[in-house]
């Protein structure tokens, strides 16, 4: 029994340490979305490609686009028709 309550302690301490370390590594990193949207009439865009710093690329379909993982600091966002 004293085995087994010693065992869900230390699973619950390393389940602890591992959000702790997930949360505090998620910080370090942003996330860049939004919506393209014609100058005049606010209308969605489709069919829009998305590049962003020349690496991540990413076919835009009139939705939000998002790109996750993104390190602080500045960065180049480039859209083009296809």
């Amino acid at each position: 029994m004293k085995k087994s309550i010693l065992y869900l302690i230390v699973g619950l301490i390393a389940l602890v340490v591992l959000v702790v370390g997930f949360n505090l590594r998620s910080e370090k990193y942003g996330t860049v979305k939004g919506k393209i949207v014609d100058a005049l009439s606010e209308d969605p865009v489709w069919e829009v490609n998305i590049v962003l710093d020349g690496k991540s690329t990413t076919k835009y379909m009139g939705k939000t686009y998002r790109f996750t993982g993104i390190k602080p600091g500045s960065h180049t966002f480039k859209a083009t028709a296809p």
